[in-house]
């Protein structure tokens, strides 16, 4: 999980200058690496088989946010984007149909339906992705925690899968409070365990964004802000 994302990170100056040269060969080998070390036709043993196949399946979405980034999604057709995102979700949902895991549809199991439906489904978003200011009318409401989300994307990212696995030691200190001594209260956390992990990462995540999320603004040479959510401190709404 993060050990694709720190490769993607050190790769990205390469898939950058190679997107340059050859933008379709980039953009589509992922996919290809993917149907070759995805589904057994090649086998790579260890760690290093993970690594690669993890590479390969979300190398695709990485490679299309370069792809974004540069303007060429732009100059593709959006009736011809997302006819041909479709048929590549519906290969995708149809390789897992023969497929399946462990635990049925979870495509985590099925490497190649993965690597399809995420990467036609990120170019529909792209595709869709209005470039906004603030949001408009209603959604205003959540701009601010929007802009918050985008200023701290890479600490949110790299951090929410460890708090939610930190949620789970919190949560069972509550089993040795007094007043969860009866076998009543104590069925009565156990059958609401996930909810209370979903309500309590939240919090967590928000002590994480504050603790480190200034690193963020370091990498970026930016001056350090402990909660950037677009709003000055007078009041008003700064654009970002």
């Amino acid at each position: 999980y993060l050990r694709a994302y720190l490769w993607f990170v050190v790769a990205s100056p390469l898939l950058l200058w190679a997107f340059r040269r050859v933008p379709w060969v980039t953009l589509l080998a992922p996919l290809a690496l993917t149907a070759v070390v995805g589904t057994g036709l090649v086998t790579i043993p260890g760690e290093t088989g993970n690594a690669v196949t993890d590479f390969a399946v979300y190398g695709g979405c990485w490679v299309l946010g370069i792809a974004h980034h540069e303007g060429f999604l732009a100059k593709v057709p959006r009736y011809m984007a997302v006819s041909c995102s479709a048929l590549i979700m519906a290969f995708g949902l149809w390789w897992a149909s023969g497929h399946l895991g462990p635990d049925g549809w979870d495509l985590n199991d099925i490497p190649l339906a993965q690597a399809t439906w995420s990467f036609g489904f990120v170019v529909i978003l792209l595709q869709y992705s209005p470039s906004w200011q603030e949001l408009p009318g209603r959604l205003a409401r959540w701009d601010k925690l929007v802009t918050l989300s985008n200023n701290r994307a890479v600490t949110i990212y790299l951090w929410h899968n460890l708090l939610i696995m930190a949620t789970v030691p919190l949560l069972d200190l509550l089993y040795n409070l007094p007043f969860m001594q009866s076998e009543s209260a104590t069925a009565a956390l156990d059958t609401t365990y996930m909810i209370w992990m979903f309500v309590l990462v939240w919090p967590l995540i928000g002590l994480a964004v504050l603790a480190l999320g200034w690193i963020e603004d370091i990498a970026a040479r930016r001056s350090p802000r402990l909660w950037p959510n677009g709003a000055k401190r007078g009041g008003s709404r700064r654009k970002t």
